[in-house]
This record gives C-alpha cells, structure tokens and sequence, in this order.
C-alpha cells in the first residue's frame, strides 16, 4: 500500500517536476545562446537548425499517437502553423536576437512578467478564476505580485557584492537595453498569447503531434526569414571548434525546445496556463547560477533576495490552485467527475 501510495505521489507531481528541469533547461540554454551569439552566428540561422532537430525529436512522438489521434483537418494545420508563428517566429525569434543587447539573465527576468500577463488574460478569456474574496484568490495575486516583484529587485537593485567575480574581465560591449526591452515586450505578449491558445489546442489534438506540426511549420518560416536576412553561404556554415555552436544547436533543437514543447503542451492541458507559466521565474535564478559559475559574474546581495521572493510568490501560486483543485474535488464528490490540479 505504501509503495502504491508513493507512486500515486510521484505522478501527482509529475508536472511541477517537467516544469522545474525545464526551466532550468532554458537557463542554460540562454546562456548557451549568448555565448553562441557574442562568436558571430546568426540568430536566424541557429533558429532554422534547432527547429530542424527539434522536429526530428518530435515526428517519432507524433507516430506513436497515430491510433488515438482524429482526423487531420484543414483546422488543425492552422492552428498548429498559428501556434508556430507565435511561439517560434515572434517568441524564439525575439528572444534569440534580443541577447545580442541583453545579458541571459536579464532576460529571463524581464519575462517573468509573463506569468502576470498570462493570469491577467486567461482571466480575460474565463481561462482561470480569481475569487479576489477568498483566500486562494489572494494568495494568487500575492504570489505573482511577489514573485514579479522579485525578479524586479534581481534586476534594479544590486547591494552590496556576496560572491566577488572570479576572474578579471577584459571589458564588454555597452548593451542597447532599449531594442533589446521592447523585443522581450512583444515576445511575452505573444507568448502569453500562445499560453492561452494552446489551452484548446491540445484539447483537439494530442500534444505529440501538434508540437511536432507546430516545429515544422516554425521550421519553414524562420528558414524563409534567414533565407531573406542572411544570404552570405558563410552565414550559414558551422563553427566546429570548440564545439560551441553544435552543442548550442543540438541541445536547444533537441532538449530545451523539441522536448520542452512536448511538456509544455502536456503541462497545459493538465494544468492550465496559469499554473505552466508561474514556473518561468526558476529560469531566472538558473541563468544567474550559470553566469556566475561559467563567466565569473559576481553575485550580489539584491540577487539573493530576489531569488527568495520569486520562489515565495511561486509557492503562494501553487498553494492557492492546490487549495482550489481540493475544493473542487470536494464540490463534485471526491472528485468522481473531474480531474484533479495535481492528477
């Protein structure tokens, strides 16, 4: 009975755990990219070959889902190529060009604000409930505001030095926070967007075979941007020295993007939008761990405190939908007709 107890325990918090080594993917990956960039590749170009490893890893996915999956329909092709573009034209796209202004961490700050953006419109589009009046709905608003919040202090506020840099920098260029700012601005909102289109999505098409469609179509289209944007054959060659720009592209085409889309879209349609997306701020302390450990960044003491308040607000975002999925189970009889938050 134990042991049938754990398991049980174990699936319950499958997707908090997809979702924690996910992101901490992602980290390393905008780390990764941002040295990739800073050697001279070109973004689009590393964006046509991820997407190209991130089909291959996602087509065998989509064969094994070929006896439950409906009929293809002209529906579906657009809403996979709709969910491309968002997702991998605009978001990926913006994301990957945005490093050459901003640091990784940077990044994976500012877009914490996603989690607000998506609550806010999934609220919008009766994706979510709030319940401003009862303690779960509190606690919602709390949590995001504190982990927004933090992630702000990562950012804005320094103090004083706790990790030193570990080697002496030669200097780097000025970063243009501007260009780089409003590409992330547009990014999340259109990720917010797609958080909240593939909510339906994945209800009419299993998860496999749609991000599978979705990086084939993202595929063509950022291919059809490089091909515009970088016509030098030189472009498009590469760099195997050091293995930086292989290991940047196989590792992002086939981890922190081919699979991350196949969680993200289970994630979704067991979770919702809301709950997929409050675990964005784990990439954060992710990035700011690598840059230190990698790059001797040093580390300050307005990080620190940063870090804390993401994770408190993330812990209040979860207590509160656990508490709603409880009381749900409860509403309908121990949960005979309805799925649990934590199932």
């Amino acid at each position: 009975m134990r042991g049938s107890g754990l398991v049980e325990g174990m699936q319950a918090y499958k997707p908090h755990l997809l979702l924690i080594l996910m992101n901490l993917g992602i980290a390393g990956l905008l780390v990764l990219t941002k040295s990739a960039l800073s050697t001279g590749m070109s973004a689009p170009v590393l964006l046509v070959y991820q997407h190209v490893v991130a089909t291959l890893v996602l087509t065998p996915m989509a064969y094994f889902e070929r006896e439950k999956r409906p009929p293809l329909s002209f529906k579906i092709l657009g809403w996979a190529c709709i969910l491309a573009f968002l997702e991998i034209m605009v978001v990926q796209f913006l994301y990957t060009v945005s490093l050459r202004f901003i640091s990784a961490s940077f990044q994976s700050t500012v877009t914490n604000a996603e989690t607000a953006v998506t609550l806010v419109l999934a609220l919008v589009f009766g994706q979510e409930k709030l319940g401003f009046w009862r303690i779960e709905g509190q606690a919602k608003v709390l949590g995001v505001v504190t982990s927004t919040v933090g992630s702000t202090v990562m950012v804005l506020w320094t103090g004083p030095t706790i990790l030193k840099t570990l080697h002496i920098d030669g200097g780097s260029p000025s970063l243009d926070h501007v260009t780089g700012g409003l590409m992330l601005v547009l990014a999340m909102l259109a990720e917010s967007t797609w958080f909240l289109l593939m909510g339906p999505a994945v209800r009419m098409y299993p998860e496999g075979s749609l991000m599978a469609m979705m990086s084939c179509f993202g595929t063509i289209q950022t291919t059809i941007v490089a091909a515009i944007t970088e016509r030098k054959a030189s472009s498009w060659a590469i760099d195997f020295g050091g293995g930086l720009e292989l290991a940047t592209i196989l590792y992002g085409g086939a981890l922190a993007q081919g699979l991350s889309y196949y969680a993200l879209a289970w994630c979704i349609n067991k979770k919702g939008p809301v709950f997929t997306i409050a675990f964005s701020p784990l990439s954060i302390i992710g990035s700011c761990l690598l840059e230190t450990i990698l790059f001797g960044e040093p580390i300050y003491l307005g990080s620190i405190l940063g870090a804390m308040m993401v994770v408190g607000g993330l812990y209040l975002l979860l207590w509160a939908q656990a508490k709603e999925a409880k009381a749900e189970m409860r509403r309908s009889g121990d949960g005979g007709t309805s799925t649990p938050l934590v199932a």
